[in-house]
Formats: C-alpha cells, sequence, structure tokens
C-alpha cells in the first residue's frame, strides 16, 4: 500500500515538473519572439468583437490569452497562455504513456522528448530546416500549439473505441463527442482530418467484411455532433468578412509543399525517419490494426496538404498542412510507445539482433529530439522561425 502511494506521489511529481519545463520553455521563447506572422495575426483577434461577430471560428487560444491579459501586457499574456497549452499537451502525452503500462520515469523522459522533437537535418534535402518537413513541434503557430493536447486525448479514446476490446461506459462516450467537438474550437484541422479517415477506415471493413456494426454505429454517434459543428464552421466562416474567405480551396500536385521543400520525398523520409525505421527493422510486429488505422488518418493528411491549397494571397500559408503535421506527432507519439513496450519484451531475452534493433531505433529517435532541441535554440538566437 505505501509502495503504492510513493508510485503515486512520484508520478504526480514528475506530471507538474514536466508541466512546468514545457511552460517556461514555450514562454521564455514566446515572451521574447511573439511578433511572427503568425502570432501576430492571432493577437490581432484577441478581443471580443471578432470572437462575437464570427471573424474568429476557432478562440479558445484567444480566449485564454485574453483571460491573461488581466494580470499582464498582451505580450506577456500570449507567452503564459502558449506555455500553458503546450504544457496541458505534456500532461496528456504522459497520462497516456502511463496508461500504456510504462513506468513514470520513462513517461516523463520521452513525453518531454517527444514535445521537442524535430525532423532530421540534411542540408541538401532541407536546406530550410523548419517549413516545408513534417514534425511533432510546431513553434511559430499558437493555434496548432493549442490543439494538439485536445486532440491527441480525443484520438485517444476514438482509438478506443474503435480498436479496444473492453466495455466502455456511456459517459466515456459522451466525453470523447464533447472532446472531439470542443477541438474544433481551437483549431478545426484535427477534425478535418479525423472524419474522412474514419470514414475510408471503416468503408476499408465493410469491404473486407471484417465490421463490427454496433461498433460502426457508435463510432458514427461519437462524431455526428463535430460533423455538424464542423460544417457550422464552415458555413459562419465563409458567409463572414474574415480574411480567411479571401481565396477558394483548389486542386493542385504539391503547390504549396513546393514552395518550402526542393526534394519533397527526401523531406519525408528525413521527417519520418523514426517510425519508418520501427516498420523496416521490425516488420509485422508494427502491421497491426490499429497502426494501420492511424497510417490511414496519416495518408488523409498527406493527401489534402499535397492537393488542395488556398488560392490567392493565402496560398504559400499552407493551411491544408496542419492536419499533417497533427497526425506526425501522433504516429511518432504512437510509435514511441511501441518501442518502450518493445524494448521491455526485447530486454528479458537473450536475443541480440532485436536488441539492435532496438537500439537502432533509439538512436533514430533521439536523433530526431536533438536536431529539434538545436532548433529550439536557434530560434533563440537568431530570432526567427525559418
Amino acid at each position: 500500500m505505501n509502495r503504492m502511494k510513493a508510485k503515486r506521489q512520484t508520478s504526480r511529481i514528475l506530471a507538474v515538473l514536466g508541466f512546468s519545463i514545457l511552460f517556461f520553455c514555450t514562454y521564455y521563447l514566446l515572451a521574447r519572439l511573439n511578433n511572427h506572422f503568425d502570432y501576430r495575426a492571432h493577437k490581432l483577434l484577441c478581443n471580443w468583437e471578432s470572437i462575437s461577430t464570427w471573424e474568429l471560428t476557432y478562440p479558445a487560444w484567444h480566449i485564454v490569452v485574453m483571460l491573461f491579459t488581466n494580470i499582464a501586457s498582451l505580450d506577456i499574456a500570449v507567452a503564459l497562455g502558449t506555455g500553458v497549452f503546450n504544457g496541458i499537451t505534456f500532461l496528456v502525452c504522459y497520462y497516456i504513456m502511463s496508461e500504456s503500462e510504462i513506468d513514470a520515469i520513462q513517461s516523463f523522459v520521452f513525453s518531454l522528448m517527444i514535445m521537442m522533437c524535430g525532423p532530421l537535418y540534411f542540408k541538401t534535402i532541407n536546406p530550410v530546416y523548419y517549413l516545408g518537413q513534417l514534425t511533432c513541434t510546431m513553434w511559430h503557430n499558437p493555434t496548432h500549439i493549442a490543439v494538439k493536447g485536445i486532440s491527441l486525448a480525443s484520438l485517444y479514446m476514438i482509438y478506443k473505441i474503435m480498436y479496444g476490446k473492453e466495455k466502455l461506459s456511456v459517459w466515456f462516450y459522451t466525453v470523447a463527442a464533447l472532446i472531439t467537438t470542443a477541438s474544433i474550437f481551437f483549431k478545426p484541422n484535427y477534425v478535418q482530418v479525423l472524419l474522412p479517415g474514419v470514414f475510408i477506415i471503416y468503408f476499408i471493413r465493410v469491404l473486407t467484411g471484417k465490421v463490427s456494426w454496433k461498433n460502426l454505429w457508435t463510432c458514427f454517434c461519437v462524431l455526428f455532433p463535430s460533423a455538424i459543428v464542423l460544417l457550422g464552421q464552415v458555413v459562419a466562416l465563409w458567409g463572414s468578412n474574415s480574411d480567411a474567405n479571401t481565396g477558394s480551396i483548389t486542386l493542385g500536385w504539391f503547390v504549396v509543399w513546393s514552395k518550402y521543400a526542393p526534394h519533397i520525398l527526401g523531406s519525408i523520409l528525413i521527417s519520418m525517419a523514426f517510425p519508418l525505421s520501427m516498420i523496416l527493422l521490425f516488420g509485422k510486429r508494427y502491421c497491426a490494426r490499429e497502426d494501420l488505422g492511424l497510417w490511414v488518418l496519416w495518408l488523409t493528411a498527406f493527401v489534402q496538404y499535397a492537393f488542395l491549397y488556398e488560392d490567392g494571397e493565402r496560398m504559400v500559408a499552407g493551411n491544408f498542412g496542419w492536419g499533417l503535421q497533427l497526425m506526425t506527432f501522433f504516429v511518432f507519439y504512437k510509435y514511441v510507445i511501441k518501442l518502450l513496450q518493445t524494448r521491455r519484451e526485447i530486454w528479458k531475452t537473450n536475443n541480440k539482433i532485436d536488441k539492435l534493433k532496438c537500439i537502432i531505433c533509439m538512436l533514430v529517435f533521439g536523433a530526431h529530439t536533438l536536431c529539434g532541441v538545436i532548433y529550439y535554440f536557434y530560434i533563440l538566437q537568431t530570432g526567427t522561425y525559418r
């Protein structure tokens, strides 16, 4: 009993410590560098008029910042609010890892690592390290930072509904529906990918005769409210006087992506090196149904970014890429958990080849994290996000 109590106390201490570290890192960065275009544009919308007139359809970050303006200047409020959101994302990462039977210390360390994770850097492939790459960590957009935690919590619950074997309560389904719907008011790109992605997954199940109609109906009921809200948000957005409706959605092949990445395939490979190394080295072990489902979501986001863009002055904004950045974060997170679970199993055996494979994957993930940390200090030193 005392041992369990000590574990819970250690877990709480690590959770608070991790939140504090992410909060401080984000606050320290943005207290100095919050005049980048994305922050500058969003700061202008931190007022009730923009929210009440639907000039802004995803106001969660802005409301939090406005609350902090009661105790600090707007620039400091931006740093405080964004720091809180990044800290919350760490807590969600930490909690889900702990639920996956990973010990508190490992959950703490690897949750911190993935919150700083970035693409690998090869100058010949990605001369511009940040833009044009896929990354777990985006520093320059406040609403993307805000939506990461709630969308991860939502996907965790949706996955339990789609793939879990345990019986879930009506309360669980209700919370899943509420969280998923609420995420739209943080940034709609997660649901924009989730809805078509889940549809494709169940469509494949129907075609292959492996569908549970009860499970399909349950998932439909959970996601239906978010579909209605997303549709209403689109109607409100395009019917408003917002700058967001200055261009139309257009089809094109890598139109935006190619503006930033001269070697798109190379950028994908160095951005996704860690999960791809896991699949390459361990093969079928990481081809379970839930793994394939996550890749369906990633590919759904990939197709949106590859084929869709806004014409006019917003073309290079890459607004259809936010969903892909989120899904990249989710894929990394899922494979970090799998790596830790695999390491625990392999270390119980004498299989030296599997141990070597595990070490290689750890090193690749460590390289992603190192590149991300170096980039963080690069932003501090140069004052630019490029």
